[in-house]
Parts: C-alpha cells; structure tokens; sequence
C-alpha cells in the first residue's frame, strides 16, 4: 500500500498491544499512559521487544476491524503512524469488556528492533504453507459453526485465502473465513442472555465433538458465562473454543493455539484422551 513494504507481525509487539488494550478495557480508560504511568515504548520493552523507534495507535467503541482501520485511516495522525516508513513490524490487540464506556478497545503497536537501521525484507508468498495445509483448519471453522466440514470447493477457496492471510481466520478484514460463517449464521458481537448463551454452548460442542453430555461441565459453564458477560462474542466462540482447548490444526499436521495465548487456562486439560480423538476424527 502506497509502495511500502510490508510490515512483519511480531509477538511481542502482539503482547504488548493486547495487554494494554485488555487493560483499558478492564479499567474503563482510554489513554496511552496507563494507569502505572508506562508508556507505549515502556509497554513493548517489558513485552521483551527492544526497540529504537516505537508507535502506537488505539482506538475504543468500533465493534469490527473494518471499522476501527477505516477510523484510523481517516485521521491524519493515526494514519501517519501506519504508514510510517521507518518502523518493521506491527502487533495488534484487542479486548472488550460490556461494562466498560467504549466497550471495544483496539492497540497497534508498531517497532523497529534496536540495532536495525533498514527493515529486513518480509519472507515472500512462496515461503508460506500451501493451502492444502490449512484445509483442516477450514474445517475446524465449518464443523464448529456449520455442523460439517467443508465440500472440496469450499476447502479449496478458503485454504487459499488463509494462506494469502498467513493463517488469519479474521482477514482479509471484514471477509475471513470467520466473519463469514458466522454472517451465514446471523451470529453477532452482542452479548447473549443466559438460555441462548447455553444453547449456543451446546450447539458448537456438539457440532465439534458428536455430544456434550460426556464433557467436563466447566467447560460449558465457562463459554456461556463468556457470552453473557460479553468477553466471548457469539462471532468468536469456535474460535475461543479451538484456541482455548488447544485443539487449533496447525500446518504442520498437529494441533495447539497461538504463542502467547492464554485464554481458557482454567479449561485446557479438562478434555479426555477419548473426546479429543473423537473431535479428531470428526475433523478428519
């Protein structure tokens, strides 16, 4: 875009971006300092990115990626920072909390590491996973929100598009993989009552594993009182559930869920070895 380079995600610069997003959301402020007095820069250097040149964009109250990159875009500052040609790599958070002013809190965290002076060349498409690689993930995404997986056609349109997405369900934003199922569905970001949050529950566990009668109670218990409370949105549930439960296909044939998840670590190893090799079989 405009002739620059990619930027390169980094981890640590996700790190940073989302706990500061997840903290303004908990503590209903928006600001770049936070309460502890830290800057942006403070932030990703605790994160473990050392740096000479930092930025950071927020944003509060867009529901959808689409519209918080179109407010950011649209304001001379924000926009600035995006296209900014002296930093490398971008990280990106996100939290929402239902009982906060804005509700949805949004962090860019853009950085150059120290000791570089020019921005290393992003690897190019033909060093990614094929999109034959990402079909069991398309239909993790279809059997957890549709009930069945994936017809060839569909398997091959979307293993391309995640490929193109290095993975991301989310993008091409306001057209991933996830944003559509859950359009098909009518699912939205509102947060649920307590009987729909139970059904949805139920739904997407039985839609995953065959049943949900045999499962651990607390792991219903806590996706419908994320529904409730809003930390889980119904649009994001069978992502939280295959990141949560580490159970997310990865190109290289296993399962697990991003670095630096921590989502649902009261949950993880409350599946059985019988249960998950009956979501696997599902799936495959």
């Amino acid at each position: 875009m405009n002739g620059l380079s990619s930027l390169a995600w980094n981890d640590r610069l996700w790190s940073s971006a989302r706990g500061h997003s997840t903290d303004m959301a908990t503590n209903d402020y928006f600001s770049h300092t936070g309460l502890d007095g830290r800057t942006h820069g403070d932030r990703m250097t605790a994160a473990g990115y050392q740096w000479n040149s930092a930025l950071e964009n927020i944003a509060a109250g867009q529901s959808s990626p689409t519209a918080v990159v179109d407010a950011w875009m649209n304001s001379p500052g924000h926009r600035a920072n995006i296209l900014n040609t002296v930093v490398c790599d971008l990280g990106v958070g996100y939290a929402y909390n239902a009982s906060s002013t804005y509700g949805d809190y949004w962090t860019q965290n853009f950085g150059r590491q120290a000791g570089v002076s020019t921005c290393p060349p992003v690897p190019p498409d033909d060093d990614q996973p094929t999109a034959e690689s990402y079909y069991r993930k398309v239909n993790a995404y279809f059997l957890g929100v549709l009930g069945r997986t994936a017809t060839d056609a569909e398997l091959a349109q979307w293993g391309a598009v995640l490929r193109d997405n290095k993975g991301s369900v989310w993008r091409p934003t306001g057209a991933g993989l996830q944003t559509y199922l859950s359009g098909l569905m009518g699912w939205g970001t509102a947060p649920l009552d307590r009987a729909t949050a139970s059904s949805r529950v139920d739904e997407v566990f039985i839609n995953l594993f065959g049943a949900s009668s045999d499962l651990d109670p607390r792991i219903l218990d806590y996706y419908i009182e994320a529904l409730v409370s809003g930390s889980v949105r119904e649009r994001g549930l069978v992502n939280a559930i295959l990141n949560d439960l580490a159970i997310m296909p990865k190109v290289d044939g296993t399962y697990g869920q991003p670095t630096g998840w921590t989502g649902g670590a009261a949950i993880r190893d409350l599946l059985t070895a019988e249960q998950l090799a009956r979501y696997r079989a599902r799936l495959e």
